[in-house]
């Protein structure tokens, strides 16, 4: 959560294309403002916005499989299941030939927590644990 990392995009679009807006919508925190997409693909800085990025010079073919790889990519701020909206444009910002909105099958976006206190609740529990005491319990198998 809230990392920095780099993210490979995969889809099939039905017909050809050459920009690509993608947007994440949850987990919220994603962050493609210094994201470096591979080449030819360039981020249209203008449009590209907090959990929004759009990049053109793309040639993405119908019925072929596209991969982008995009590095600098800061992910959400909590982890948990993915919904983004992929968009797709013969030229920029057109009249969409291709749209995916709301998919959910994506991924899951890692989460991760911070320590920020620490206090010893009992003694007992201390003691128990640090004098090799087993709990009194009986696993059931």
């Amino acid at each position: 959560a809230g990392s920095n990392t780099a993210l490979g995009v995969e889809f099939v679009p039905a017909v050809w294309a050459g920009v690509m807006d993608l947007e994440v919508h949850e987990p919220v925190g994603f962050n493609f403002i210094d994201c470096e997409p591979s080449t030819p693909l360039q981020v249209v800085r203008a449009l590209t916005r907090g959990s929004r990025l759009v990049v053109s010079n793309g040639n993405f073919p119908g019925g072929q499989r596209s991969v982008i790889q995009l590095s600098q990519v800061v992910l959400g701020i909590t982890g948990g299941q993915t919904r983004i909206s992929i968009l797709l444009y013969e030229e920029l910002l057109q009249t969409p030939v291709n749209r995916r909105l709301n998919f959910l099958q994506g991924f899951r976006a890692p989460g991760g927590f911070s320590i920020v206190e620490q206090r010893l609740w009992s003694q007992d529990v201390v003691d128990h644990h640090e004098g090799g005491r087993y709990d009194e319990v009986v696993p059931q198998l």
